[in-house]
């Protein structure tokens, strides 16, 4: 194992094992810790290709069968067990969304499935499903000079009525479908070779201070373009379901998680954006959005 680094992402201190190149490195006192170590053989339903969890009193383990299994705890340890020859990139990978997004669930975060970018100084998610363009429409964003505060995880502390984000990395993950959209050619490329993904540092106005998250859109599918307010309800059942971390809340900690949201509901506007999935209404919805933040 290569000589342990200290990293910066979502307002944390993370020192690691693992080399994890995506993040900024940084100094001081470590706040969460990544390291190697064996866990159990087998989770209940561990025989199976996707994704299995299991949450204990001590944390919560993840495991998948081709990746290996990764063990939080306490929001402050992540624990590695690799699966035979799986490569650096693709653990990465885990440790940068599942196990980050567990952490940050431990310590009391809202952690929304999302995309986040600040355009005229006002900070801006974008929550969907997988596949649903998060990354793409980020991509989009960056490619006509704003700058990113997160992909994928979209980290909030709810406190005294607001929203404060805490920007990830400075990465964009791209699609093979995308790459072409932009100029990432003076970019640092990182290649997940198992998956059909790509990761990209960017270079242009990344900051990693804690911003104010200004309005959340709800990203759908349709042949036009629009963009509607949500009512209260409706916003707030949008944001349960993209709660990146939906699955590991327990009894105890859902009253939190639904005051969590109706905090967010209550204080910032929430819109579903629909728009077209193809790459070529790309700038068109680039303009939408724009239009919409500057007019309200």
């Amino acid at each position: 194992m290569k000589k342990e680094l200290s990293y910066l992402a979502y307002g944390l201190l993370i020192r690691s094992a693992f080399p994890l190149p995506e993040l900024m490195t940084a100094e001081g006192r470590q706040q969460v810790v990544v390291r190697p170590g064996k866990l159990n053989p087998l989770l209940p339903g561990g025989d199976k290709e996707c994704e299995n969890f299991l949450v204990t009193k001590d944390g919560i383990c993840l495991f998948w069968k081709k990746v290996g299994k990764i063990f939080v705890r306490e929001g402050r340890e992540i624990i590695v067990d690799p699966a035979p020859e799986v490569d650096e990139g693709t653990i990465r990978l885990f440790i940068l969304g599942p196990a980050l997004g567990a952490v940050l669930h431990q310590r009391g975060r809202l952690v929304l499935h999302g995309s986040a970018v600040t355009m005229h100084g006002e900070t801006v998610a974008f929550l969907g499903e997988e596949e649903t363009g998060k990354s793409t429409l980020a991509v989009a964003l960056y490619v006509n000079g704003y700058s990113v505060v997160a992909d994928d995880l979209v980290a909030l502390q709810i406190e005294n009525g607001s929203s404060k984000i805490f920007p990830s990395a400075p990465r964009l993950k791209l699609s093979p479908q995308v790459v072409s959209f932009g100029d990432f050619e003076k970019t640092h490329q990182i290649s997940y070779p198992s998956f059909e993904i790509r990761s990209y540092l960017v270079d242009k106005k990344f900051s990693p201070q804690p911003l104010y998250l200004k309005r959340i859109y709800i990203l759908g599918e349709s042949e036009d373009q629009k963009i509607e307010r949500l009512p209260p309800q409706e916003a707030l059942m949008e944001l349960i379901r993209h709660s990146y971390c939906a699955r590991l809340i327990s009894d105890a900690e859902a009253p939190l998680h639904l005051l969590q949201c109706a905090t967010l509901v209550n204080r910032i506007p929430i819109f579903r954006l629909k728009r077209p999935r193809s790459i070529s209404s790309l700038p068109d919805v680039v303009r939408m959005v724009e239009k919409d933040l500057a007019s309200n």
